[in-house]
């Protein structure tokens, strides 16, 4: 009986060592994932700020303020 408590402890132990590799593993692409995220969006908004710009200018020159 003793074996088998052993033996299955160290089967957990192994489990639970591969499940939390596994979720390191997925934090690490989730990151990487979301930094190349954030780069596209700050690499687009320059561009979609000259489309504001443009899109609200034409308003503004015609107003009568």
């Amino acid at each position: 009986m003793k074996q088998w408590n052993a033996e299955r402890d160290a089967a957990l132990d192994a489990a639970r060592k591969a499940a939390g590799l596994k979720v390191n593993q997925a934090k690490a692409e989730l990151e990487a994932e979301a930094a190349q995220a954030r780069l596209a969006i700050q690499a687009s908004a320059g561009d979609l700020a000259r489309q504001v710009v443009r899109a609200v200018l034409p308003v503004a020159a015609g107003s009568s303020c």
